[in-house]
């Protein structure tokens, strides 16, 4: 999924890519967070930007996750956001 301020790069559910992580997207979207269901499970991996990590949207990508994943936690650096 893609948007303007965070985009899904793997999903660990199916082992399968969903957008290359090269130097150009690391320099867009600099945050790295990962998602995870209420087991504790990881879904999904991805990037934000650092306006996104800064505002009262940072959990825009879990709420996107949640319905289709059933994901539940956000963590960014290993800390739940």
């Amino acid at each position: 999924m893609r948007n303007k301020h965070w985009i899904y790069t793997y999903n660990h559910i199916d082992n399968k890519v969903m957008i290359e992580v090269t130097e150009e997207v690391k320099a867009k979207f600099p945050v790295e967070f990962k998602l995870y269901d209420d087991d504790g499970k990881l879904y999904l991996t991805g990037r934000m930007t650092s306006k996104l990590e800064d505002s009262h949207m940072i959990l825009d990508p879990l709420d996107c996750a949640e319905g289709a994943w059933g994901c539940t936690e956000m963590r960014i650096n290993g800390e739940t956001v």
